[in-house]
């Protein structure tokens, strides 16, 4: 959860604006300007994760479900271990699947194979048992703290922006 704390100058300028609306006005600001700036914060998670992890955009965006509430947005990530095929992946007849989570890293699974799009790895000497190859799940990307930092600069900058916005827009 990121909290952010208005305090001062800023405080005494915030509340005289909101003074000027009517009470059934603030709840729609407030949403309005919560639900924008969640959008903002997943965008720039997004922009961190790409540049340390090999997922695209579209599969991390399906983990994410925003929640709306009154006076709030609530950005649920949830989702299981990812396979190895939603990252990038070389596969190798001779050395197997090479799987590649980060940025400049990979490293090739021994004894891999790729049955019907889905990739796997022997457990022991024989042909079984084998299990699927899992790499980490979308709620661990957005756990680094990296994208946390960059989620919770995001919400600071831009909650007072939206706000501020939104009051001026109800305004005029």
């Amino acid at each position: 959860m990121i909290e952010l704390e208005v305090s001062g100058k800023d405080l005494a300028n915030f509340t005289e604006r909101l003074n000027m609306l009517s009470s059934s006005q603030i709840p729609k600001v407030i949403t309005r300007a919560t639900k924008r700036t969640a959008q903002m914060a997943r965008t720039d998670a997004w922009k961190h994760i790409k540049g340390i992890y090999t997922i695209s955009q579209a599969k991390v965006y399906e983990r994410t479900k925003f929640t709306y509430g009154d006076m709030e947005t609530v950005l649920k990530v949830k989702g299981p271990m990812e396979g190895v095929e939603r990252y990038r992946y070389r596969l190798s007849r001779s050395r197997g699947v090479k799987a590649i989570v980060k940025k400049g890293g990979g490293t090739f699974v021994p004894r891999s194979f790729e049955y019907n799009g889905t990739f796997f790895m022997r457990e022991g000497k024989d042909r079984l048992p084998f299990k699927r190859i899992l790499e980490p799940s979308v709620p661990q990307l957005f756990g680094n703290p990296e994208v946390m930092d960059a989620m919770e600069h995001a919400v600071e900058k831009s909650l007072p922006e939206r706000l501020e916005h939104e009051i001026s827009r109800l305004l005029r």
